[in-house]
């Protein structure tokens, strides 16, 4: 099946000193080769055979048994040749399809490689200057950096009101948790005490319709 080939595709390019690196989770680098595409096409030695054999027109006059089975003869061989030809060009194009699939995973790991460039996250010093000179006592370096100090305690306490918020709802969580584990305890208890009651009742001969009602228990 096709995921069948894929697992082997994979575990053999894992295998492989060229290949490997497709498979795991190292990023891609500069240095890393990129795998060269293999034209290939049918082997000049599997013969070829005379196509226009499909579309000859039939003979419609008579013709002797030996004539026929001569005939059958030249059909037989040249479809024992179209199956070798076909055979070979089936391996191609598989080989092919295998090829676009490395090339995709070495796409793949140049996209992330990519991302991961382009959404870098830039440090405080990169900020301030930008990959420019700048006047450390200039009004315009001091607003830059009175604002990068107000982000960053912006960010902070918006970290800190976000980690406060996950403590809150996990709280409250283990609370509701709580709650329910005792209300299903009472539940049980009750139901217990119901069915001896029932059982009791059974003894003394009580009619069924005149029993209590079974416990119902609230929903979560």
């Amino acid at each position: 099946t096709p995921s069948k080939r894929m697992r082997s595709l994979y575990a053999g390019l894992g295998a492989t000193a060229s290949g490997s690196f497709l498979v795991s989770k190292d990023p891609i680098m500069s240095a890393t080769p990129i795998i060269p595409p293999v034209l290939e096409a049918v082997p000049r030695s599997i013969p070829q055979p005379n196509w226009s054999l499909a579309t000859k027109t039939p003979v419609k006059t008579w013709q002797s048994r030996e004539s026929l089975m001569l005939e059958n003869e030249i059909l037989r061989q040249h479809l024992q040749q179209a199956h070798t030809h076909v055979h070979a060009r089936d391996l191609i194009i598989e080989g092919a399809h295998a090829q676009l699939v490395v090339q995709n995973l070495h796409l793949g790991k140049t996209m992330q490689a990519l991302n991961k460039r382009e959404n870098k996250k830039k440090n405080d010093r990169s900020l301030l200057f930008n990959g420019k000179a700048q006047v450390l006592s200039s009004d315009e370096f001091t607003a830059q950096v009175l604002a990068q100090t107000s982000r960053r305690e912006e960010e902070a306490a918006t970290r800190k009101k976000n980690a406060e918020a996950r403590v809150a709802k996990k709280s409250a969580q283990d609370t509701i948790e709580n709650e329910w584990k005792r209300i299903k305890a009472n539940h049980e208890k009750d139901v217990e005490a119901w069915q001896l009651e029932c059982q009791r009742l059974t003894d003394a001969g009580v009619l069924k319709r005149n029993w209590p009602k079974k416990p119902v228990r609230a929903r979560k």
